[in-house]
């Protein structure tokens, strides 16, 4: 396993407690972190990256969570949004318009890093069809997102 991978995997076995299959390192979790490491993460930034669609309703959109600062882009209108998480874990109040430099800079670096790794971003479907669209029913049974 490459080292970025066995990163990735480390860092959801701590988040999500994973149980890893027979004949794979099982990583503990404890308050001290993954492995007894302490102190803050190694690493500047996390980054996420969500080019799709989603039947319940998300649309595309990446992310970058920098210290207490979380800004996300979302791509089908290009809009940010701008939360600090310490003050605000709900995400309710946008600062993205009296942060704008905080904004712009990690907006920055979120952009650096989908270059970086090569990230696929969506691209317009030349057979979209609006009409067609309105008409799905993604439940099957003529219900709305929000009369869920």
């Amino acid at each position: 396993m490459n080292a970025r991978a066995e990163e990735i995997l480390r860092l959801l076995a701590d988040a999500w407690l994973l149980v890893v299959e027979p004949g794979y390192q099982v990583f503990e979790r404890t308050n001290h972190g993954v492995h007894g490491e302490t102190g803050a993460l190694r690493r500047e930034a996390i980054f996420w990256h969500y080019p799709h669609y989603h039947g319940q309703g998300a649309t595309p959109y990446g992310a970058i969570r920098s210290g207490d600062w979380r800004l996300i882009e979302f791509y089908d209108d290009g809009h940010r949004e701008l939360y600090n998480l310490r003050e605000d874990i709900g995400e309710t109040r946008n600062l993205a318009a009296s942060r704008a430099d905080l904004a712009k800079s990690l907006w920055k670096k979120l952009a650096d890093w989908r270059r970086e790794v090569g990230a696929q971003m969506p691209t317009p479907n030349p057979n979209y069809d609006a009409e067609q669209d309105a008409k799905w029913d993604p439940y099957g049974k003529g219900k709305t997102f929000s009369e869920k």
